[in-house]
């Protein structure tokens, strides 16, 4: 989580294109949401939301709320759809990325966080960034699948 939070934190500028950029932490902790229970993916949603928190300028909480919140989402649908497809898991990096945003903005707007209009806020910055996020879904959830399997194996053993 921490290395995600510091690729984030390093990568943004690089990877930032008219000021959207994708959310590497929010693409692993749904990923992981949707491959573990929420007895995994619960605390991965605090550490990471956290970590937000505390490297950027915003109040903290924001993050920490919107990641456990977008986690707990995840988690519940997770009972009831296969996540095992890579064609589902991308399909709904969309949906729970602009869920992610559309809790974060109220949450930090309510904290005095100065805020443009949310119809501009979700044409320019939400949905290119959501956009992004899919993009990172393809790269990220093979490997948290792989993850996951190397997991189940040793948990079987033991």
């Amino acid at each position: 989580m921490l290395i995600a939070g510091v690729l984030q934190s390093a990568l943004t500028p690089f990877l930032s294109f008219h000021a959207v950029h994708p959310d590497l932490l929010l693409v692993v902790i749904v990923a992981w949401s949707m491959l573990r229970d929420l007895e995994d993916s619960l605390p991965l949603a605090f550490v990471g939301g956290a970590l937000l928190d505390l490297l950027s300028p915003t109040p903290l909480g924001p993050f920490t709320l919107s990641m456990l919140l977008v986690s707990l989402v995840t988690g519940f649908w997770r009972d009831k759809l296969s996540y095992n497809s890579f064609l589902l898991a991308i399909l709904l990096t969309l949906p729970y990325s602009i869920l992610f945003y559309l809790i974060f903005l109220p949450l930090l707007w309510a904290t005095g966080y100065p805020m443009t209009g949310l119809g501009q806020v979700f044409v320019g910055i939400i949905f290119p960034a959501s956009l992004m996020n899919v993009g990172v879904m393809a790269l990220v959830y093979p490997l948290f699948r792989y993850l996951d399997r190397f997991r189940q194996r040793d948990e079987l053993t033991i």
